[in-house]
């Protein structure tokens, strides 16, 4: 919701967008279920936004996400110290600002992502604001959801932290049709 909802306010066309994922039971709920949505398509349907899924066994189709992850990981919970949660989250904004807007990648042409979201996105989408989405602590709002079903996180000690790993992921998990 909160992606939706942040895509929405930016000018995205929710019902032009694909979300892409991985085979993971919090995308497509337990190996054997038999019928019913899960949560994540459910919310990602009441947006008229679509969902699709890589094809078992080919992870090369998520390799943009999975590099993204490694770069976050490298660049930002192995560098950084935090002292409480507030410090985390601005931390955790200021560097997907810097990720979004101003890291360059060697493989992309030496380009940002929104300079590559430009280039394939010629709408009416606020180019400004869209790299802008803030980071939340995801165990504040598990206690909204039912979740009878796919895995899901517990509430913890840790910061679990919820972006669905900033634009730069979002760039490969949705396609504008």
């Amino acid at each position: 919701m909160y992606v939706c909802n942040h895509l929405k306010k930016v000018g995205v066309n929710l019902s032009k967008v694909e979300f892409q994922s991985d085979n993971g039971s919090e995308f497509i709920g337990a190996w054997n279920r038999k019928r019913g949505k899960t949560i994540y398509e459910t919310i990602v349907q009441s947006y008229k936004a679509e969902t699709s899924q890589i094809p078992i066994g080919r992870c090369t189709y998520n390799s943009d996400v999975e590099a993204a992850h490694r770069l976050i990981e490298d660049e930002f919970y192995d560098m950084e110290n935090y002292k409480n949660k507030t410090n985390f989250l601005s931390k955790a904004f200021t560097y997907i600002l810097y990720f979004n807007y101003f890291r360059k990648f060697r493989y992309k042409g030496l380009k940002s992502p929104i300079e590559i979201f430009k280039e394939i996105n010629k709408n009416k989408i606020n180019f400004k604001h869209i790299g802008n989405l803030k980071p939340i602590i995801l165990d504040s709002f598990v206690n909204f959801f039912n979740l009878n079903d796919g895995y899901h996180v517990h509430r913890s000690d840790i910061f679990v932290i919820y972006y669905t790993w900033h634009y730069e992921i979002l760039f490969y998990i949705f396609k504008i049709i």
